[in-house]
């Protein structure tokens, strides 16, 4: 009968003499050593971190300050001579003009808030 068997060996085409050398164990004095723990934060990581942390300027609450009180001002000398001569729904729409563009000016800048800090974020990411 036939040897149906095949040598999936593999056949090394280096000279034998040479094989120790290659496979030799790289020496452990060549390696530079750390001098910080493995368990310090890298100074550039710490320095991302540090900015994730910063936080947006609030700046825009205090410019829909300024203008809610500029609003308040110009609203009470509008109605305020005839505020409490007015039926009810002439009342509650000039109650609505004082009130609705004070929210509008603080969702605004809540926006605006919002928007700085997810830039900084996308800065800090981006880096």
């Amino acid at each position: 009968m036939a040897n149906n068997t095949v040598d999936t060996r593999r056949r090394d085409k280096r000279p034998v003499e040479k094989q120790p050398e290659a496979r030799r164990a790289p020496s452990l004095d060549t390696a530079p050593l750390r001098n910080r723990p493995a368990n310090e934060n890298d100074p550039g990581t710490a320095r991302l971190m540090a900015r994730l942390n910063r936080p947006p300027s609030f700046a825009a609450y205090g410019v829909a300050s300024l203008f809610s009180l500029a609003w308040i001002f110009v609203w009470s000398m509008t109605y305020s001579s005839v505020i409490l001569t007015q039926p009810l729904p002439q009342m509650v729409t000039s109650v609505a003009l004082l009130a609705l563009p004070i929210g509008i000016m603080f969702v605004m800048a809540y926006f605006f808030t919002r928007a700085q800090h997810l830039r900084l974020v996308s800065e800090v990411l981006m880096q």
